[in-house]
């Protein structure tokens, strides 16, 4: 994301390597997300130039929307509220593990089932990987 006034708005998408030389508004290093962001960067040998930091989505895109820089976050409601520009980042490609665990041999209900299905569908068209890992109770010796 970035600022409605920021000269990337021209483009309708983004590759990586022509934000460089701009400030970037990036999530400290206790967010989830730092580590994903920073692979993206290790992948063009390249460092972002790290203005402010923010822990939450909304602070960073905050942020944003305020002039401090540009930033990767992922797409959220919330962004469509804000003062600020959404383009995807095609280059490189960006990845992202989601994790799904469940009790083997365990009763699902409809509902747990309806929601791994939409979970399952929606992921599909997307570049985030579902892994789903099964629990076996352990028993004591």
């Amino acid at each position: 994301i970035m600022p409605k006034d920021h000269p990337l708005t021209e483009k309708k998408e983004i590759d990586l390597m022509d934000t460089v030389d701009y400030d970037y508004v990036y999530f400290t290093r206790n967010s989830g997300l730092r580590p994903v962001i920073d692979s993206c960067f290790s992948k063009i040998k390249r460092q972002p130039t790290i203005a402010y930091e923010g822990e939450e989505d909304s602070s960073v895109a905050g942020l944003v929307a305020a002039g401090f820089g540009i930033a990767i976050v992922p797409k959220i409601p919330l962004l469509d509220t804000m003062d600020v520009c959404i383009r995807p980042i095609v280059s490189p490609e960006i990845e992202r593990y989601i994790y799904l665990v469940l009790k083997k041999d365990k009763y699902l209900t409809p509902v747990v089932k309806d929601f791994i299905s939409f979970i399952t569908e929606l992921l599909s068209t997307s570049n985030i990987i579902l892994l789903f890992h099964y629990s076996v109770k352990q028993k004591k010796p």
